[in-house]
């Protein structure tokens, strides 16, 4: 399941943060952050700006800790 985080920075315009899980390619990451981007500007017309970065995240489970590489893409939105 991917994670989104958005932050108003101005007026139609959008701090997004798409964190992908363990099994999201880079690629799949960058779509899910095309996505929401569309439902932030309810299917106007956008720009945005975007990088796409590795991360490390973490999780547990009977007793044990793991560590999960993924992807995560951030960028501006800005609504027309």
């Amino acid at each position: 399941m991917m994670h989104y985080e958005v932050l108003e920075v101005g007026p139609r315009q959008y701090k997004l943060i798409a964190n992908g899980a363990g099994r999201h390619k880079s690629i799949e990451v960058e779509r899910g952050f095309i996505a929401r981007a569309e439902q932030l500007c309810n299917g106007s017309a956008f720009s945005h700006e975007f990088q796409t970065t590795p991360y490390q995240y973490g999780s547990s489970g009977g007793g044990m800790s793991f560590t999960h590489n993924a992807f995560r893409t951030t960028g501006i939105v800005k609504c027309s």
